[in-house]
């Protein structure tokens, strides 16, 4: 999997974190994240923007795009 997101994120100039260590986990709080698919989007100020853990549906993608509209 990270090999994956090094890969897409070359191609496309995103940034994505692995968060190995649980270090962003435990200082924010987020609980179980174990295998568990987790999006993060924050902006370049430093808020965050966008947060979803787990399974998604058709409800949270258009939630995601809402969120992430002014930034596009």
């Amino acid at each position: 999997v990270r090999n994956m997101a090094r890969k897409r994120a070359a191609k496309n100039g995103a940034t994505i974190l692995d968060d190995d260590q649980q270090i962003l986990k435990k200082a924010w709080g987020l609980g179980d994240c174990n295998n568990k698919f987790v999006i993060m989007i924050v902006s370049k100020e430093g808020e965050l923007v966008y947060y979803h853990k787990g399974e998604f549906s058709k409800e949270d993608e258009i939630e995601f795009y809402k969120a992430i509209e002014p930034y596009r």
